[in-house]
């Protein structure tokens, strides 16, 4: 294995990804983290969420209401999403925008895909269908991405 140099690392900071490249890899299915605000004395709420986007959509995601999360988010409120490769590579796609919708999520259009997503289908339909009486006490998070910061620093 060759090794990469600190200058050779550093080159690869300044190679953003193309607007193709960065909206196909947030499609992916990866393990995001979501950072919500909180007060003004309180660092903000990260916490990692399955997610779905599909290039120039809004991105999606499910989350309880009564969890952490569901108790901070409101419509309008602007928050970071970012997505990193896994290991062997240094890829990541950040987003910035702001909750457009809280919604109630489907099990058929929203639960269900999402978790086969990323369980495949036969778990991820069952996992769905046991989610299925807890949808009114869920919330469909949507965002319209507005800003877009990736790199690749992969060697």
């Amino acid at each position: 294995m060759t090794q990469t140099s600190a200058s050779e690392l550093l080159a690869g900071m300044s190679n953003p990804l193309s607007i193709h490249a960065r909206q196909q890899f947030l499609a992916e299915p990866h393990v995001a983290v979501v950072s919500i605000p909180r007060g003004h004395d309180e660092a903000p709420l990260c916490a990692p969420v399955w997610y779905s986007y599909a290039p120039g959509s809004e991105l999606w995601w499910i989350t309880p209401k009564p969890s952490r999360k569901g108790k901070l988010l409101r419509v309008g409120m602007p928050l970071s999403f970012t997505v990193i490769a896994g290991p062997g590579s240094a890829r990541y796609v950040s987003v910035q925008g702001a909750i457009v919708a809280l919604d109630e999520p489907t099990t058929d259009g929203h639960q269900r895909p999402l978790a086969q997503r990323y369980l495949g289908e036969i778990v991820g339909a069952e996992y769905a269908d046991k989610l299925t009486p807890y949808n009114g006490d869920s919330y469909l998070i949507r965002v319209r991405p507005t800003h877009w910061l990736s790199g690749d620093l992969t060697p």
